[in-house]
C-alpha cells in the first residue's frame, strides 16, 4: 500500500508545474556526477547520453524539439563543470611522485625553490653515484620545448641506493611536465636506459587561463563524445514516432474506406484471398463483393444480372426492361 501510494503521488507530482524542472535539475546533477567520477571509462559517455534523454522524458518532457534545446544547455553545463574539475585535478598533481615500472627509479619529485628556480629529485635503487641520471622537462602550453639535464648525486650512497638532484631555472610562463631516466648499462648493470612515468609541474600559467583552457577543451570533449550519441538517440526516437504516426494515419484511412486493418508486417492490398477492383467513377479500390463504392456511393451491378437485364425487351416497342418490371416504362404495355 505504501509503495502504491508513493507511486501515485509521484505520478501526480510529475504532472504539476514542478515535474519537468525537477527532472531537468536531476538530469544535470546525475550526468555531472557520472562524468566527473567515471570520465576515464569510455562506456560512461554512452550512459550519460542515455540518461540525458531518459530522465527528462520520464518527467514529462516528451517534445523532442525541447529535448534537443535542453541537450545543448546540458552539454555546455557539463563541459564547464568538467573543465573546472580537470583544472583542479591537474593542479593537485603538481609535483607528484613518479617512478619507473620496475621501481628502480622512484621518489621522483619536483619542488619550487622560489622565483624561477625548481628542484627535481629522484632516487636510484642500487645506485652508487656513478650512473648517468637525467631529468626530462617538457612543456606543451606555449612554445613547446624539451630538454634533458644531467642530475648530480646528492651526498654519499647508502645501502639501498643513491639520491640524485638537479636545480633548473624556468622563466617562461608555461605548463611543464617532468620525468626521469637512468642509463644502467655498465659493468654492474645491463638493463640499459629506464624511465619513470611523467609527472606534472611546475604550472607557471595564471590559474584562470589554465582553467579556461580546460573548460574549452572539455566542452569539445563532451560534445564529441556525449552530445553526438544523444542526438543520434533523439533522431531514432523521432523516426520511430514518425513511423508510428504514419501507420496510425493509414489505419484511419483504411477504416474510412471500409478496408480491413493492416497488421504489422502485412498489407491487405497484397492479401490474395480477397479480390478487389477499382471504382470507375472515383478510382477508389473496393472489395469485389461490395454493392456500392464506399467513397462515392456508385452502385455496382453483377455481370450475370446485367446480362439478364440486357436480354429482356418490351414486346411492343422494344424498350430495354429490367427483370422485375411489370410494365413498360416507355409505352405502358403490361408485362407477364
Amino acid at each position: 500500500m505504501v509503495d502504491g501510494g508513493f507511486k501515485e503521488r509521484f505520478e501526480e507530482f510529475k504532472k504539476t508545474k514542478w515535474g519537468v524542472p525537477t527532472g531537468l535539475a536531476l538530469t544535470i546533477v546525475v550526468c555531472a556526477a557520472i562524468l566527473i567520477t567515471t570520465w576515464y571509462m569510455c562506456f560512461s559517455y554512452a550512459i550519460i547520453a542515455i540518461l540525458a534523454f531518459a530522465i527528462p522524458y520520464y518527467f514529462g518532457m516528451v517534445d523532442l524539439k525541447k529535448l534537443a534545446i535542453f541537450g545543448l544547455a546540458l552539454f555546455l553545463i557539463l563541459g564547464v563543470a568538467f573543465g573546472i574539475y580537470m583544472a583542479d585535478y591537474y593542479k593537485s598533481l603538481e609535483g607528484e611522485e613518479v617512478w619507473s615500472p620496475d621501481n628502480v627509479l622512484n621518489n621522483g619529485t619536483m619542488a619550487s625553490m622560489g622565483g624561477d628556480s625548481f628542484q627535481y629529485k629522484v632516487f636510484l635503487t642500487g645506485g652508487n653515484g656513478s650512473e648517468e641520471v637525467v631529468v626530462i622537462v617538457e612543456s606543451n602550453w606555449g612554445a613547446e620545448i624539451g630538454f634533458n639535464e644531467t642530475m648530480d648525486p646528492w651526498g654519499a650512497p647508502d645501502t639501498s641506493g643513491q639520491l640524485y638532484v638537479k636545480n633548473i631555472t624556468l622563466t617562461d610562463n608555461d605548463l611543464y611536465f617532468y620525468g626521469f631516466g637512468a642509463n644502467l648499462t655498465g659493468e654492474e648493470h645491463t638493463e640499459g636506459w629506464i624511465y619513470t612515468y611523467r609527472g606534472t609541474g611546475p604550472i607557471r600559467v595564471p590559474y584562470t587561463d589554465f582553467m579556461m583552457s580546460w573548460i574549452l577543451s572539455d566542452i569539445l570533449v563532451v560534445f564529441l563524445n556525449i552530445a553526438v550519441l544523444f542526438y543520434i538517440l533523439l533522431g531514432l526516437v523521432f523516426w520511430t514516432k514518425s513511423s508510428r504516426r504514419r501507420y496510425e494515419k493509414r489505419q484511419e484511412e483504411m477504416d474510412q474506406l471500409g478496408l480491413p486493418k493492416e497488421l504489422p508486417g502485412e498489407s491487405p492490398i497484397e492479401e490474395p484471398s480477397r479480390e478487389k477492383f477499382v471504382c470507375s467513377e472515383c478510382g477508389c479500390e473496393v472489395p469485389a463483393d461490395a454493392k456500392e463504392c464506399p467513397q462515392c456511393g456508385e452502385p455496382f451491378v453483377d455481370e450475370e444480372e446485367a446480362e439478364s437485364e440486357e436480354g429482356r425487351k418490351c414486346p411492343k416497342c422494344g424498350a430495354d426492361l429490367n427483370e422485375k418490371d411489370r410494365k413498360c416504362w416507355n409505352c405502358g404495355t403490361k408485362l407477364n
